[in-house]
This record gives structure tokens, C-alpha cells and sequence, in this order.
């Protein structure tokens, strides 16, 4: 989980300084080429995957810890 966790940061980081180089410029009206479009598109992609892994192992690990609970005889 700890790996898991450390990617979904990554991509948190990366949609983040996305998101500022965008605002940035829109501020400043600057039209960028495609290839820096492009990049942008695919770090975004993966900072949306990394956070996607994170909360799918999240919701794994809860239903395992669901299962174990059930299954343990209540004192």
C-alpha cells in the first residue's frame, strides 16, 4: 500500500503543476504548441490513474478487513 500510496502523491503532484502551468497560461494568454499539449494531456492521464490504483487498493484492503471481521467469532 505504501507504494500504492507514494504513485497516487506523484500523480496528485503532477495534476497539481498541471493545472498551475494551465492557469498560468490563460493568464498570460500564451497558446502552446501541441507537443506541450500533448504532455500535458499524459501527465494528466497518469496522475488520474495513480489516484484511481490508490483508492481501488484502498477499497481492496476495506473489503478484505470487512470479510476478516465477519468471519471472526464475536466474543
Amino acid at each position: 500500500m505504501k507504494s500504492v500510496t507514494q504513485f497516487a502523491m506523484i500523480g496528485t503532484a503532477l495534476l497539481i503543476i498541471n493545472s498551475l502551468i494551465y492557469f498560468a497560461n490563460h493568464l498570460l494568454n500564451f497558446n502552446y504548441s501541441r507537443e506541450l499539449y500533448l504532455i500535458l494531456r499524459v501527465l494528466d492521464l497518469v496522475g488520474y490513474i495513480s489516484l484511481f490504483a490508490f483508492f481501488y487498493t484502498l477499497l481492496q484492503k476495506q473489503i478484505t478487513k470487512i470479510k476478516d471481521d465477519e468471519q471472526k467469532p464475536d466474543l
